[in-house]
């Protein structure tokens, strides 16, 4: 995020004496992951250059795994890199989040239809704790006092996704769809949520999930299809500045 014409860091963390001990994957994990949960953390801005000197500095390490880490932001869709420019917070326009949205929409229609044949008894109960605690935390925050005031995103969202396409036993659809995931988190991450928007996100994954535990593809799509429908109009309406191109 830009203070002035400061650019704010992650506290600096030296890793110096036991950097020698640590491969470069492993730095480059760590790197990856820390800058993943800045940038959804509304810690840089859209459109915001990331210094590779000043972001190794701040972690005590080369640059050798921060460019690492920032390849793989990149492939996530997080971060833009440009040739002799360097890399950038990825900036998401209106057409490209509908694209996006229809491209997401078909493969957790398809995921819930392969998780009907394939999800094992244990995941549906998985999933049915991840959505009651979802409800205990939506009902204990600030949101049932104000419905309609800015709250942090859903919580367990990503999780109740995630999930469903693990459900499937298909690696390469549920790597599909997590990347779909973390593109559109990037956009909502920024767009924020309204409680009212939380407790209907809550029913309609209710919905999902009463479907996959009946084992009915029918029901189940027709959930998941106005699952996404809903959050599409959702993020158009709290994001006005996106429906420019």
């Amino acid at each position: 995020m830009l203070t002035g014409n400061r650019l704010l860091m992650a506290p600096f963390v030296n890793i110096t004496n036991r950097q020698e001990s640590m491969e470069i994957p492993i730095l480059t994990d760590w790197i990856f992951g820390s800058l993943k949960d800045q940038i959804l953390g509304h810690f840089y801005e859209p459109g915001q250059r990331l210094n590779v000197m000043r972001i190794a500095e701040s972690f005590g390490t080369s640059r050798s795994p921060v460019r690492e880490a920032l390849q793989r932001l990149a492939y996530e869709g997080l971060i833009k890199l440009i040739p002799r420019q360097g890399a950038f917070i990825k900036t998401i326009h209106l057409p490209e989040i509908k694209e996006l949205f229809e491209l997401r929409e078909a493969l957790e229609i398809l995921a819930v239809r392969v998780s009907i044949i394939r999800a094992q008894q244990e995941q549906l109960d998985v999933l049915k704790k991840n959505l009651e605690k979802t409800e205990e935390i939506l009902k204990n925050s600030q949101i049932v006092e104000n419905p309609h005031k800015q709250h942090p995103i859903y919580p367990w969202d990503i999780d109740f996704h995630k999930q469903i396409f693990q459900m499937t036993f298909n690696p390469k659809l549920e790597a599909m769809g997590l990347e779909l995931c973390s593109k559109l988190q990037l956009v909502r991450s920024r767009s924020g949520s309204e409680g009212e928007r939380a407790f209907e996100a809550l029913r309609e994954h209710e919905e999902i999930y009463t479907a996959l535990r009946d084992r009915n593809p029918h029901r189940a799509e027709k959930a998941t299809r106005r699952h996404m429908q809903n959050a599409l109009k959702n993020l158009i309406r709290l994001a006005p500045a996106l429906r420019q191109k």
